[in-house]
């Protein structure tokens, strides 16, 4: 319950983030923490998941599910996922990019920080792992740096 930051994602949002935040004394520490609570938005929707998705849209799930509001900052990726890049063959979970809703996110009460995350390799697109390493450090910092100051 000490920490400047909690970071959820990016991954399935049905079959990764939402199962571990249903384990009661996770997702209750989750609600609890003061701490700045991160969630990286996924860069393409999932079929049979979250088709049709937008980012507001994975936020919402989150926090129905929980029962009250508990994201502050949402990473989103605003590079575009050039198009007949991705192996179909290779990822058919894979759907369409994620659609962004900034206006929702703010009405929610979310920060948002859209920046180019995307990393293409081997057909698939992925985050850019270092970059949203580097955000996640300059939020932590910065969140640090105001609960002690």
């Amino acid at each position: 319950m000490d920490a400047d930051v909690v970071v959820l994602g990016p991954g399935s949002l049905f079959t990764s983030i939402l199962p571990n935040l249903m384990i009661h004394n996770l997702g209750d520490a989750v609600l609890k923490t003061k701490a700045e609570v991160i969630y990286i938005v996924n860069i393409m929707t999932q079929k049979g998941e979250t088709e049709g998705f937008t980012d507001a849209d994975h936020v919402r799930v989150l926090e129905r599910h929980l029962g009250k509001k508990f994201v502050d900052t949402v990473l989103v990726n605003i590079e575009p996922v050039p198009a007949n890049y991705l192996d179909r063959d290779r990822y058919v979970e894979i759907s369409t990019p994620v659609q962004s809703d900034y206006a929702s996110l703010r009405s929610m009460g979310c920060r948002v920080i859209s920046s180019d995350f995307l990393e293409l390799r081997d057909g698939g697109v992925f985050h850019d792992g270092r970059k949203v390493a580097t955000e996640i450090l300059n939020l932590a910092l910065q969140v640090g740096s105001q609960r002690r100051g």
